[in-house]
């Protein structure tokens, strides 16, 4: 199997789980940081469902960003890295 569909297809999904963690520990500081008094189940759920939104906006970005990053190796690393035979086999 090429390693082309593996990077455009794994660093997405890697980038949306790592970004909804990061959501859900955000989440886990806010909790930690509001008072007892303060908490109600209804507005605690939304607000986790709140982060869990924008931890998958991070995990985008970081798709994005990563993605771009692939692309322009490519630029920098020259033409034998494209995967080009760089001449034919003569016998």
């Amino acid at each position: 199997m090429s390693r082309k569909p593996v990077v455009f297809l794994g660093l997405p999904l890697v980038s949306l789980v790592l970004g909804v963690i990061a959501g859900q520990w955000f989440y886990g500081l806010y909790e930690r940081s509001i008072p007892e008094a303060l908490k109600a189940t209804t507005s605690m759920q939304g607000t986790r469902i709140v982060f869990w939104l924008h931890g998958l906006g991070l995990g985008v970005v970081m798709a994005i960003l990563a993605l771009i990053g692939v692309a322009l190796g490519r630029f920098v690393s020259g033409p034998t890295a494209s995967g080009r035979p760089s001449s034919p086999d003569v016998r």
